[in-house]
């Protein structure tokens, strides 16, 4: 241990669930931020509503730098470093929120709970827990030892992460206006246009995934990657390149193996998202497949993001709306001549491309931070 380096605990640098609602509370319009809404950083969404009206978990005040980090199934990786919130923004009491002291650096603290290691903890505290679900209480977070080091090398530490994180986040920008482009273009073409229609069964054939049973007893640490529908949540990219989970490769005869480069659509949970494998993959009964098709991918892709709502308004389902592979072939989409068509993948297919390198270096510079982190903050790499 470096000698200006000391053992400490974070509820001895932060202070946890500091304030909440209370009588004196002046906002009648809330913004509501749930576990669900953030992942790695990431805030998708905000739910605005009245006070009034919000559910009894939105009790949780934030302020700037603080820390929001999800107590159930901490490997979910619901968390985030908040930036200078709204004033009326309200959290989840699903949240531990971390308020850092003055003797610490927010960042250097956030970096330090977000590590593998770190959630991998919580994890196995949270499958100890008394709950009906893996949780994890304050205290936990608060009895967690770590060594701090003095508050400018904290800073210097989490300048580090934080530009391989901002470098991550405009790849993902440029993706995001990238795939909005190709998207206002395929409607410009092929929405609302006096076109012919056919139906997509004429012109894709679509099939359907299939699982080993019991599943539970292929399930592996190594073998064939297995594609879940969280794989897919887990990415706003058009491309997946991650998948968590394996089967034992016996499973291969209760399966379908793709290779990468093959379009896959969700039909069952959550239903009609489209997504193109970036590496090989056995998907089960929950993912449609198209071995043989007259449109290319990048438009079976685009067609599906525009057509979801209407796919899921078809869909059945007593739980969970299920999209039948019937309700697919049957489904109108628009035609137009080859010449047409060639032109139009001819662009979309160079953006595709430019989105996969992107995502490429996405992953690259993920695994260079990941690898990086735990080093950087333990003082093994010196800066």
């Amino acid at each position: 241990m470096k000698s200006n380096w000391k053992q400490t605990t974070l509820g001895e640098v932060a202070d946890i669930n500091v304030s909440s609602i209370s009588r004196d509370f002046i906002f009648d319009e809330i913004l509501y931020l749930d576990t669900g809404s953030v992942t790695k950083g990431k805030i998708d969404q905000l739910q605005g509503m009245r006070m009034k009206n919000a559910p009894s978990r939105a009790r949780r005040l934030v302020q700037h730098n603080d820390i929001v980090y999800s107590t159930v199934r901490p490997t979910q990786e619901h968390y985030a470093l908040l930036n200078y919130p709204e004033k009326n923004l309200v959290a989840s009491t699903g949240f531990a929120v971390i308020t850092v002291r003055e003797n610490a650096d927010p960042q250097f603290v956030y970096f330090l709970l977000t590590q593998k290691s770190v959630t991998d903890l919580m994890q196995q505290m949270a499958e100890h827990s008394t709950s009906t679900y893996p949780s994890i209480k304050p205290e936990h977070l608060a009895g967690l030892k770590f060594l701090l080091p003095p508050l400018p090398e904290q800073k210097s530490i989490a300048a580090v992460l934080s530009s391989l994180d901002d470098k991550i986040e405009l790849l993902r920008d440029q993706n995001k206006t990238l795939e909005e482009m190709t998207q206002r273009l395929f409607k410009e073409w092929f929405m609302g246009k006096d076109l012919e229609v056919r139906r997509l069964g004429d012109l894709t054939e679509v099939k359907r995934g299939g699982s080993p049973r019991p599943i539970n007893d292929y399930i592996s640490t190594k073998g064939l990657r297995w594609l879940k529908i969280s794989d897919a949540s887990a990415t706003p990219s058009p491309f997946i390149f991650e998948i968590k989970e394996h089967i034992k490769e016996e499973g291969i005869k209760k399966t379908v193996l793709l290779k990468a480069g093959s379009l896959v659509l969700s039909n069952s949970a959550t239903p009609g998202v489209p997504k193109i494998l970036a590496v090989d993959s056995c998907i089960h009964d929950g993912w449609l497949y198209f071995p043989k098709s007259k449109l290319s991918n990048e438009f079976l892709y685009l067609l599906f993001q525009q057509i979801r709502p209407q796919l899921i308004q078809q869909g059945s389902g007593s739980v969970f709306t299920n999209l039948k592979t019937d309700i697919l072939k049957n489904f109108d989409v628009p035609f137009s001549d080859n010449q047409t068509f060639e032109k139009f993948d001819l662009f979309v297919k160079s953006v595709f491309n430019k989105i996969w390198n992107n995502e490429s270096q996405i992953q690259t510079i993920s695994k260079l931070r990941d690898s990086v982190l735990p080093k950087l903050i333990s003082g093994d790499i010196e800066l």
